[in-house]
């Protein structure tokens, strides 16, 4: 099975690349969605951001799986911020209204220094 995200972990904020350039297959949204599972128990409390850079195609079931994630990460305390979002993808975003849920930010760069922001939390 291979790794389908890469995870960061410093003090206060946990950053998960998807490495995968494709998000549509059944497989792979649940290796995806296991692997954000598995960071969501360790992260206690840090704030998230999940990077999607490398991402040229996503499906609505894998935004499903996003949500929960993003509503668990809420329940601990936590802040997440997608980042890296293609300008297609974005737009898919915007048209489902779910870029008014989502924190985007252009850059890890830009969703970093947005956590570091006095109003962030």
């Amino acid at each position: 099975m291979s790794t389908t995200v890469v995870t960061e972990v410093s003090e206060n904020v946990t950053v998960i690349e998807v490495v995968e350039t494709a998000l549509c297959d059944p497989e792979v949204i649940a290796r995806v969605a296991g692997e954000l599972s598995e960071q969501l128990d360790a992260m206690s409390g840090r704030d998230v951001v999940v990077d999607f850079e490398p991402v040229r195609y996503l499906s609505s079931h894998l935004l499903g799986k996003l949500l929960e994630f993003r509503s668990a990460l809420q329940d601990r305390g936590a802040t997440m911020i997608v980042c890296g979002m293609r300008p297609e993808l974005e737009r898919i975003l915007n048209a489902t209204n779910l870029a008014r849920i989502f924190h985007l930010e252009p850059t890890r760069k830009d969703a970093l220094e947005s956590l570091d922001a006095p109003d962030a939390h």
